[in-house]
């Protein structure tokens, strides 16, 4: 099934199996619980070896997708015609990042690693769902090859762009092959320059190779609701630094949302909106609950923002939380004043404190008299308008 991929490594054939193993990692994007009709989604393929090994350069990289199913639409890699349109000599290859020869010269990039997806030698396309990634030159391309480090963070060997089918229900990606069903089946990751040395995995036994299918669930675009939020609506956040906003979704969350797609932003007269600051804010998810941390002091005293998602995360039904930030409100009536330090000194001292106790002014985890410190710095701080426009 590889005769190009063989033919041009077949120095590598003296390889050893390896002892450790790799995994093979789909990573969907975007992530969602479910899948439109007809959605395309980007796809990256990814390996990671096993920790306690020794960095090691791609040497051959192959992929069978033949037990995908047949109602999802694979786009094989980019294409460039190395010659005469349409006479079968084209170049299949993904574009590597480390490699900036894919962009500006196509016909080097394929000269140093092609993809072997079975083209006839003409204009019709017989191809097999076999990807064969091969890598030409040792010593002198050795800089070209992709580096699979010891520690076993993934990395990303190609993109593919798959295509939902007209109708509801579960639909797998597979290019690892699982089911084993022939000797020349499955996921084959080669290592290393030496031939001696070289690190041949694939899916046979000891099953060296493990992952590489993702089933997409495919069906009506789910809507999730916002039923509270803490601090509520037109409450107050209270801390110098690190506010954290809670909100709890009617079901849970498939992941958290890309900066993009929630907006935070200061309320303006008008009624108009400052700029998206959630690119400085962390995104978790636990369950049904998502946690907005704003990890670089963003957020100012005496200031009112907006949390809005106005469509832009998929699966989600819009929603809005407006809040001030009244550092030293540890009694939530949205003032700053005695009565704050009052209730702060009933927690003194507490070690740890849960991350979302109003007494806890300096965001340290615990309570203590630096909490009531900070607190009385800002009184007296009274009710905060909220800017002309915005629902009150």
């Amino acid at each position: 099934m590889f005769l190009r991929g063989v033919a041009v490594c077949s120095v590598l054939a003296l390889a050893a199996v390896a002892q450790g193993g790799v995994a093979v990692q789909l990573v969907p994007n975007p992530n969602q619980a479910l899948y439109s009709q007809n959605q395309t989604v980007q796809v990256d393929v990814k390996l990671a070896q096993a920790p306690g090994g020794s960095d090691q350069l791609l040497r051959m990289v192959e992929f069978d997708l033949t037990p995908t199913s047949s109602f999802l639409t694979v786009a094989l890699p980019l294409t460039h015609d190395r010659g005469t349109p349409g006479t079968g000599d084209d170049i299949h290859f993904w574009s590597f990042a480390s490699l900036s020869t894919c962009v500006s010269v196509p016909a080097a990039c394929g000269e140093l690693h092609f993809i072997d997806d079975k083209m006839a030698a003409g204009p019709v396309d017989t191809r097999e769902k076999t990807l064969s990634i091969a890598y030409r030159g040792l010593t002198p391309f050795a800089q070209a090859q992709i580096l699979l480090p010891a520690s076993g963070a993934p990395v990303t060997v190609g993109k593919l762009q798959v295509t939902m089918p007209a109708a509801d229900g579960d639909y797998t990606l597979n290019l690892a092959n699982a089911v084993a069903t022939g000797a020349d089946q499955g996921a084959r990751v080669d290592f290393g320059l030496d031939p001696h040395t070289i690190w041949r995995a694939k899916l046979a036994p000891p099953n060296e190779v493990s992952g590489g299918s993702f089933t997409f669930h495919v069906g009506p675009v789910s809507t999730n609701t916002l039923t509270s939020a803490s601090p509520a609506n037109n409450k107050s956040l209270w801390r110098t630094t690190k506010n954290i906003i809670k909100l709890t979704f009617q079901n849970p969350i498939a992941a958290p949302p890309q900066a993009g797609n929630i907006l935070i932003e200061e309320l303006l007269d008008g009624p108009l909106f400052g700029p998206n600051l959630a690119g400085s804010f962390a995104f978790t998810v636990n369950g049904n609950v998502l946690t907005i941390r704003d990890t670089t002091n963003t957020l100012m005293h005496r200031k009112w923002y907006g949390i809005r998602n106005t469509g832009g995360w998929a699966g989600v039904d819009p929603f809005r939380v407006d809040l001030v930030l009244q550092i030293g409100d540890a009694n939530n009536n949205g003032r700053v004043q005695f009565s704050d330090l009052t209730t702060i000194n009933t927690g003194v001292p507490t070690d740890p404190a849960a991350d979302d106790d109003r007494r806890d002014i300096n965001s340290d985890a615990r309570i203590q008299f630096n909490d009531m410190t900070a607190a009385n710095a800002r009184i007296p701080s009274d009710t905060v308008t909220k800017p002309v426009g915005h629902p009150p």
